[in-house]
């Protein structure tokens, strides 16, 4: 009899066991399934934006739109790839999203930095952040895994003019064989025309 209350318990224990590792199991799936739906609820809401106070999201990507209309038509003009230099100018100032959901406590800021011409704009957002949008951009592609071609892109189409000390810049031929950074960088002028504060600069 005590062999037989010592095999059932035996059997108890065991299953107990089991019991414990199933549930382990399921709660660590459950626990990984729900980390991986926050991570890419955070990754889309960095792109997009929406809960970042003081941004407009909506303006924002009006001024893309802007730029990648821009981008492609000059693109047409230069004979470069028009589907490119549209997806190109779509993206090319998403890096500013992720540095305002990086800091939104800065979002602010924002109308200001839209008001001035982009080399100034990129000057403001390094002062301001310690990193800028073509580079926090071209880590994000990076990351999606882009084509190198919107990587080099985002990341050179402030860098093809670089300032002189003199409150001027000048054209980096460092950069010369880039030209989708090229038509990008006449694409952020273009939309520029739109938005600074002074007309006469753009």
């Amino acid at each position: 009899e005590i062999a037989r209350r010592e095999d059932r318990l035996n059997v108890i224990k065991e299953a107990k066991k089991k019991i414990e590792a199933r549930s382990k199991v399921s709660y660590e799936k459950r626990y990984k399934a729900y980390t991986q739906k926050m991570t890419k609820r955070k990754k889309k809401e960095a792109l997009t934006g929406k809960n970042i106070p003081g941004l407009d999201i909506d303006i924002f990507w009006e001024d893309s739109l802007r730029r990648a209309v821009a981008a492609k038509l000059l693109a047409d003009i230069a004979g470069f790839s028009a589907e490119e230099a549209f997806t190109a100018g779509m993206v090319q100032d998403m890096g500013l999203v992720a540095l305002f959901f990086r800091e939104p406590e800065k979002a602010d800021r924002w109308p200001l930095l839209r008001s001035n011409l982009p080399c100034r704009r990129l000057d403001m957002e390094e002062k301001l952040f310690h990193a800028a949008h073509d580079s926090a951009g071209a880590l994000m592609a990076r990351k999606w895994n882009l084509p190198e071609s919107y990587i080099m892109g985002i990341a050179d189409h402030h860098r093809i003019f670089q300032a002189n000390g003199s409150g001027t810049y000048i054209f980096s031929s460092q950069y010369e064989n880039n030209d989708l950074a090229k038509i990008m960088y006449l694409a952020d002028l273009c939309n520029a025309v739109y938005t600074v504060h002074d007309k006469s600069e753009a």
